[in-house]
């Protein structure tokens, strides 16, 4: 896909921002510039990939208090969002939390009342992942033609 003008422009300013391109080859700028994690603001969406974490380190993010009010909230199993949570939680002592089984039950946490909207945050970004500096400037990964495109038509 050809990059439009105005992404051109971006990426020519970027690169214009690293003295130390001029020299680079194409493949270390487009490398660099499609790096997870690379972009300048605070940016994540939900990762691709598998996440799995470990029960203790979901329950380090929650405070005290609703650790306490989780284990009393799955005690008496009367409703059908208690059997659920109590059934996910039992069910093993890591979590593929990229699931969307998993962020239910951090919604039936929040929704009952369990965890405050800090935790639910907290919890959700243990699926995001930071993004790319190419995806915070045009959306998309770049391409080494993309790069050369910019040097050359630049």
């Amino acid at each position: 896909m050809a990059l439009t003008p105005e992404e051109k422009d971006l990426i020519t300013e970027e690169i214009n921002n690293h003295p130390l391109w001029a020299t680079a080859s194409i493949k270390i700028i487009t490398e660099y510039l499609n790096a997870e994690g690379s972009s300048i603001n605070d940016i994540y969406v939900d990762s691709v990939e598998t996440i799995v974490v470990k029960k203790r380190k979901l329950l380090r993010r929650m405070l005290d208090s609703e650790v306490i009010a989780l284990y009393d909230y799955i005690a008496t199993p009367d409703t059908n969002n208690k059997k659920i949570v109590k059934m996910f939680y039992e069910s093993d002592n890591e979590f593929t939390i990229t699931e969307p089984k998993a962020k239910s039950i951090f919604y039936i946490l929040h929704s009952d009342n369990i965890i405050s909207s800090e935790t639910l945050e907290s919890l959700e970004m243990l699926s995001k992942v930071k993004v790319s500096r190419s995806y915070e400037l045009i959306g998309r990964e770049l391409l080494e033609s993309d790069i050369m495109e910019v040097f050359i038509n630049g």
